[in-house]
């Protein structure tokens, strides 16, 4: 998801608020591993924004995703800590080298 965010280098970290600042407005479907139907979902449950995600009640998300739910409000809060991110065992921070958000 970081790598457009300053062009040209292609390896782009960002702490959390910097996440949040660049990618919380944008809609749900821009955040990877978001397809079209699961965005209507979103949609329908009135999550429109990653940031809106980032703010869902995770409860709410397991009922109607199962165990992505909490994962997906994760990502959209900008924590990653899959196994080769840049943040994992450092803190939380979005890996944009490999284009995902780890989900």
């Amino acid at each position: 998801m970081a790598t457009g965010v300053r062009k040209p280098r292609g390896l782009t970290a960002l702490g959390i608020e910097e996440f949040q600042r660049w990618f919380w407005e944008k809609e749900v479907r821009e955040l990877w591993g978001v397809g079209a139907q699961l965005a209507e979902r979103l949609r329908s449950m009135e999550i429109l924004t990653i940031g809106d995600l980032a703010h869902a009640d995770e409860h709410r998300l397991r009922g109607a995703f199962g165990v992505i739910g909490p994962q997906l409000k994760e990502v959209a809060g900008g924590h990653d800590d899959t196994p080769g991110s840049l943040s994992s065992g450092r803190g939380s921070q979005i890996d944009g080298a490999r284009g995902d958000a780890g989900a």
